[in-house]
């Protein structure tokens, strides 16, 4: 539907008349959230060729792993640097797929990725713009954004916070153009979002995980466990990429167990990217949740799982 789309836009269609087209016979019951913003589509569509934009969408995940490599050889063991790199493939290696570009989730994913490490690295007009671009591609991208503007405030970071309020409020108002453009096309029969408050829960979630390459090719069972052992990680993982990664993936994981019908698994593309980054500080989390459980006084430094063990007896 959406090669349809942009090739419609290139043959001189507009962006909304196209999508109409196309979107009708798939959504019988329109709802505003069925259409997507309208920027991606218009710009593959005028592009010389689609493959152009896929040619992008591999520097932009690409982009993503070298920044990996400048943050983490900082403050990171090369051992986890190296593992690290490898679990973030997950973008670069649908990048390379065909027609992947094609979906709106795959950009949103790259460019929220994008931001937290630009953002990590300290460059924070950067880390903004790719946010902007995230919203313009995905309207649930607000939710990373949303995290953003949470951590900044708690941070006492006023400057920043309100930049990240400012990203919202010109949000709202790209969807109110949007809204109005839909509403041409369909009349006042816009549903809205209750069919996608599912309540899908845990089950929801590892659906959305499974959204990974590695975990698209290992039995589902596995994806039960590697994605606890993962968020465990991530809340483990401090200083200000860990934080905001894992703040991110805990709020998306909150969010999809509320919403989101079965069909729309593939949501988890924009998240589960940085997902397996959790395992990378798994096992210190895990130790760490084990110590407090055998109740070992804090600030007491822990040699290994044997002295926990004594503890607990």
């Amino acid at each position: 539907a959406y090669r349809h789309i942009a090739e419609r836009v290139r043959d001189g269609e507009g962006y909304y008349e196209a999508a109409h087209r196309e979107l009708q016979p798939l959504y019988p019951a329109v709802s505003l959230f069925s259409w997507r913003l309208p920027y991606l589509g218009w710009t593959i569509g005028h592009m010389p060729d689609p493959w152009v934009a896929q040619g992008l969408g591999v520097i932009l995940a690409l982009l993503t792993l070298l920044l990996w490599f400048v943050l983490a050889q900082d403050s990171l063991p090369f051992r986890m640097m190296a593992a690290g790199s490898l679990l973030l493939i997950g973008a670069p290696a649908y990048s390379f797929m065909s027609d992947l570009f094609l979906a709106h989730e795959f950009w949103a994913g790259c460019l929220i990725t994008l931001s937290i490490l630009t953002y990590a690295r300290g460059w924070f007009m950067a880390s903004l713009l790719a946010a902007v671009l995230a919203l313009m591609v995905r309207e649930l991208s607000l939710l990373y954004v949303a995290v953003m503007l949470a951590l900044s405030f708690r941070e006492r970071k006023v400057q920043e916070a309100l930049h990240w309020l400012a990203v919202i409020v010109l949000f709202a108002g790209l969807m109110a153009v949007h809204f109005t453009h839909v509403r041409e096309y369909v009349g006042g029969s816009i549903g809205g979002v209750h069919p996608w408050i599912t309540l899908g829960g845990w089950k929801f979630v590892l659906g959305t995980c499974s959204m990974h390459p590695y975990l698209m090719l290992l039995p589902p069972w596995l994806t039960a466990v590697v994605a606890p052992l993962a968020v465990v990680g991530l809340m483990g993982w401090r200083g200000p990429l860990g934080s905001r990664i894992g703040a991110t993936v805990c709020v998306y994981i909150t969010a999809f167990m509320i919403i989101g019908q079965s069909f729309d698994r593939y949501w988890g593309v924009l998240y589960v990217n940085l997902l397996p980054l959790g395992l990378l500080f798994a096992p210190a989390a895990v130790m760490d949740l084990f110590c407090s459980a055998a109740r070992i006084p804090a600030g007491k430094p822990v040699i290994s799982v044997k002295e926990c063990k004594k503890t607990v007896v």
